[in-house]
């Protein structure tokens, strides 16, 4: 791995020299650069189908902002900090900080081990601990009573994520990672970056404010990736045009997040966060119909052949349904069952459509649809 990086970087500089020279010949000198902004959606959950949500967010990978969502029932109580202390302030937890020089994910290092109570009594005031940050912590693995009991019902899974294959598919290693915790202060961060495994994201923000940019799919060089990395040589909230001028080519979302936002960042979009106040939020990764090649891919190209095979297509079920409502926590662990009856009868009904048009030529434009990766069943 070290040999082909060596191999790849010069001729990766010498690409990104040549595509910044491109760029001052294209442009006038009297024309300062600048990167151009473009606005995020948002939108009402009751404006937003989830058919809506697919074909115009997660398969073209265009980042929205949903809100009017729920995330515990009406009869459960409130998630909030206080909350997720009283269950489970005595759990230990790991804290990162940003690292001023490290290939780590987000650009995170380990700080401490601190009890979740420890923490959130401090990190707010404490000088060190301001910078610390609880980040993606598991709580099926670390805090399950926080799901109550069976049924496990007082936590909400939007429909817009309900389909998640990493619940259909056995032995996947990410099946009972989320949701999970974040809490930062003020001022705490994360460095550009893409998700691994080319999962798409999402975070429902409890409190606080976090301000957010994104950047489509296929910028990542006019970004300065980081060869064979998912890391930039960029940092996201301070922009130097004259350094890194091949930015002007490449356009951003920015948005600001409140209590009651859900953010949704698409699979293979660079993003970076900052915490504009101290805040508490939860998120999920997951992966479904938009982006399961993308997962697919990124399995292979990583060599992690186990999470590859899982997602055999002869004992695995795929697919989305527009009818898809709202799930509770309990739902969503168990929803493999329901999802087998659902791609079966779609299976029989596409059979028995293609038995009557046997022999028949698809229209003009129409492409014969591939009956083990579905997008929708319905």
């Amino acid at each position: 791995m070290e040999r082909a990086h060596d191999a790849i970087g010069p001729a990766f500089e010498k690409l990104i020299a040549d595509a910044e020279a491109e760029l001052v010949a294209r442009r006038s000198n009297s024309t300062p650069l600048t990167v151009a902004t473009v606005p995020v959606r948002t939108v009402h959950a009751n404006e937003l189908s989830l058919e809506d949500f697919i074909e115009n967010h997660a398969l073209p990978g265009v980042p929205v902002v949903i809100q009017g969502l729920n995330v515990t029932p009406p009869d459960a109580p409130r998630w909030t900090l206080k909350h997720f202390v009283d269950v489970c302030g005595d759990v230990n937890v790991t804290l990162n900080k940003k690292g001023a020089d490290t290939d780590n994910w987000g650009g995170l290092v380990t700080a401490g081990r601190l009890t979740l109570r420890e923490f959130v009594a401090s990190h707010a005031t404490d000088d060190d601990r301001k910078r610390w940050y609880l980040h993606d912590w598991s709580l099926n693995r670390e805090c399950p009573d926080v799901f109550g009991p069976p049924p496990y019902d007082r936590f909400l899974v939007p429909k817009y994520f309900a389909g998640d294959y990493f619940q259909r598919v056995p032995w996947v290693s990410y099946e009972h990672t989320w949701p999970s915790l974040f809490v930062g202060a003020a001022n705490t961060s994360s460095a550009l970056h893409t998700d691994s495994g080319a999962t798409n994201f999402w975070m429902y923000l409890l409190s606080g404010a976090k301000r957010w940019r994104f950047w489509p799919r296929t910028t990542s060089f006019h970004l300065y990736l980081k060869p064979m990395s998912s890391h930039y040589r960029v940092d996201a909230f301070n922009l130097n045009l004259t350094e890194r001028p091949l930015l002007a080519d490449a356009p951003m979302w920015e948005v600001t997040q409140r209590p009651g936002d859900l953010v949704f960042v698409p699979s293979n979009a660079p993003h970076a966060v900052h915490n504009d106040e101290d805040t508490v939020g939860i998120s999920m990764n997951y992966v479904d119909a938009s982006n399961v090649w993308a997962y697919l891919h990124d399995a292979a190209s990583s060599e992690q052949w186990e999470d590859f095979e899982n997602f055999d297509v002869e004992t695995n079920d795929f697919g989305l349904s527009r009818t898809q409502g709202d799930v509770t926590f309990g739902e969503w662990k168990s929803s493999r069952r329901a999802w087998e009856g659902k791609v079966r009868l779609y299976r029989a009904e596409r059979e028995r459509r293609g038995e009557a048009s046997r022999g028949k030529r698809p229209a003009p434009g129409e492409k014969e649809e591939d009956l083990r990766f579905p997008v929708w069943l319905d």
